[in-house]
């Protein structure tokens, strides 16, 4: 058995071997593979989720440079420390599923299916603080609020982009924490992780609160500007539109790659467990045949 990774004994012979049964038995290999698989899927939508948010906060800051504007630092510390830091180190904690599943999650990171869903979800990103920005500019209560102090001290903050795109972008993480939690056939479903819907719960609530609270209220924590209640539920509009598209686009992906392009069982390919079956076949054949001969050698050498 150490061949497939397990050792089913302590001796010295067999510690080499990555894991090792306190049970003589194989018993322990569905457990294996239940928890290898799940650690497979966590680790690609970890890797997910920190490039959307990279994408998300980048998109948000490039953005608003055009105005020569800057995330200010309580903003920053809400979406780093509060948002996205406890949702990452949570979203690992969902357990391994209780089945083993016949299918196993993909073995590359640079995927057709991996790159595809993260770069669709990245311009949907794009696209929708995009259509913020412009929105934002075009109505009749904007004002342009640049201050053009070239010291190093100003950050000009407080501008009605730079407020609309921190309103919207925490919505975004959001969406991308809970799409990116989903484990498939891997992991137990996400409600079952507590500490993470829980947390997930509590950012929810509180951005709801950052937009929908009196401005004078929230002012002297988060670094935004008044802005008319009219805009702020358009904001959140978008914001319900951008996770539809989201939910959407992920599920879409998801399909195509169990029953159209994306799908690994390809043309005539053949697997490497059939090819290896045939060949312990072939050996075990040539194996009986041998001792068949030998055994009719020594039969006629007796007689």
């Amino acid at each position: 058995t150490a061949h497939v990774g397990v050792s089913l004994s302590t001796a010295e012979a067999s510690v080499s071997a990555p894991f090792t049964s306190s049970v003589a038995s194989i018993s322990c290999i569905p457990l294996l593979l239940r928890e290898g698989r799940s650690s497979l899927a966590t680790s690609f939508q970890l890797f997910r989720f920190m490039a959307l948010y990279s994408m998300i906060q980048f998109t948000t800051a490039i953005m608003i440079t055009f105005k020569q504007s800057f995330l200010g630092n309580w903003e920053y510390l809400y979406e780093d420390l509060w948002t996205v830091f406890p949702l990452v180190i949570l979203l690992g904690r969902s357990k391994s599923a209780r089945t083993l599943s016949r299918k196993r999650p993909s073995g590359r990171l640079f995927s057709i299916f991996n790159l595809s869903g993260t770069v669709g979800h990245i311009l949907l990103v794009f696209l929708f603080q995009a259509i913020i920005y412009v929105r934002v500019e075009s109505k009749s209560w904007y004002v342009d609020l640049v201050d053009h102090d070239d010291s190093e001290d100003s950050t000009n903050t407080e501008i009605f982009e730079t407020t609309s795109l921190y309103l919207f972008a925490n919505f975004q993480y959001l969406t991308v924490a809970w799409l990116f939690s989903l484990g498939g056939k891997w992991k137990q479903a996400i409600y079952t992780n507590y500490i993470f819907c829980a947390w997930w719960a509590m950012v929810l609530i509180t951005s709801v609160l950052i937009l929908w609270v009196p401005d004078h209220v929230i002012a002297p924590f988060i670094q935004v500007i008044p802005i008319p209640q009219s805009w702020k539920l358009e904001v959140f509009l978008w914001a319900l539109l951008n996770i539809a598209c989201f939910v959407i686009f992920e599920f879409g992906v998801t399909f195509l790659k169990s029953f159209s392009v994306f799908s690994r069982n390809k043309g005539n390919r053949r697997k490497p467990h059939k090819i290896y079956r045939e060949e312990f076949e072939d050996l075990w054949s040539d194996h009986n045949q041998t001792k068949a001969s030998r055994f009719q050698v020594g039969g006629q050498e007796g007689e």
